[in-house]
């Protein structure tokens, strides 16, 4: 009888033990639970943390591009800086009662500005996300479109590296400039090298790397050297904006209106119109030559239009790092 009640004392401690244990283990299981529920919760808010400050700094960017003057203190005459000065980082007050911007994510973000020194054409963005006790940040450095030169800096219709021979029945109306030292930069603002990066990022379907031939050529069009000379033959090809073209071209018919830049040799022919300015960067023993019936005319218009395009292009990002 003493050995089956011990038996069952056993058993009951067992038992006892069996259900601790469980009951501990389920309170571990909920606690993990509760701390991988906190976990995900807080790596969410952190990600929408992050994606508002982006949306802040999206938004600054963009009131950047439509601003004139990154050195004056404020965007599209909105608001004044607040804290600092143009020498440091300075709080953006969008609204001038409050720089703390509400989103539709149920977060906020803040945007600081900081000028670089000497480079009126590029400024730091800052930009800070909250969300539900979680904050992220993100900070980039812009170069603004605005940085391009003025169009009344053209002032002729043909400018060479080399002689211009004119022959036939060629109308030119405006100036011509023959063995004249060109810069790309000098009439841009921009060098070569820049104008290419702004022409793939932004204009992807005009930068030919194969051959050209009467193909689409607006906005920004580059052409690149390849095994067939570019040609334009088209007498019902438009083309408009600015053409870039590395290479050797030949046109005889269709119509431009804008700003021609070849390096290379060009060769006018049949009766293409070209409205705007054309630049050939040569050598000073290469030749262009006009035959045929083209007419070429200086036209301010055409080439205030291309400045136009060049000058709404988005920022470039040149820096850009989380915070």
């Amino acid at each position: 009888m003493k050995k089956e009640k011990a038996i069952k004392g056993v058993a009951l401690l067992i038992t006892i033990a069996f259900v601790v244990i469980l009951g501990i283990g389920a309170v571990v299981i909920a606690r993990l639970h509760s701390t991988g529920i906190r976990l995900a919760r807080r790596q969410k808010n952190s990600t929408r943390a992050f994606y508002i400050a982006e949306g802040g700094f999206e938004r600054a960017r963009y009131d950047l591009d439509q601003d004139e003057d990154w050195m004056d203190g404020d965007i599209k005459g909105m608001s004044s800086p607040l804290g600092g000065d143009t020498a440091n980082f300075y709080l953006l007050d969008y609204d001038q009662i409050d720089p703390v911007i509400r989103t539709s994510l149920g977060g906020e973000f803040t945007v600081w500005l900081k000028n670089v020194a000497g480079e009126p054409a590029e400024i730091w963005i800052k930009s800070r996300g909250d969300y539900q006790n979680e904050t992220r940040g993100v900070k980039a450095r812009l170069k603004s479109s605005r940085r391009f030169a003025s169009p009344s800096g053209i002032t002729s219709a043909i400018i060479a590296g080399g002689s211009v021979d004119i022959k036939g029945s060629v109308e030119v109306n405006g100036d011509i400039e023959e063995n004249t030292d060109i810069s790309f930069e000098n009439v841009f603002g921009v060098n070569m090298a820049e104008m290419e990066q702004l022409a793939q990022s932004n204009y992807p379907d005009t930068y030919y790397t194969t051959s050209f031939g009467n193909d689409f050529a607006g906005g920004i069009t580059w052409i690149k050297p390849n095994a067939t000379d570019p040609k334009i033959t088209d007498n019902t090809w438009n083309g408009s904006g600015l053409l870039i073209v590395e290479d050797n071209l030949k046109i005889t018919g269709g119509t431009f209106n804008g700003v021609i830049w070849v390096v290379g040799t060009l060769d006018i022919s049949g009766n293409p119109v070209i409205n705007g300015s054309i630049f050939v960067e040569c050598e000073a023993t290469i030749e262009t030559t006009l035959t045929g019936n083209p007419t070429i005319t200086y036209d301010q218009e055409a080439i205030g239009n291309t400045f136009g395009i060049l000058t709404s292009l988005p920022s470039v990002i040149e820096l850009w790092q989380e915070e």
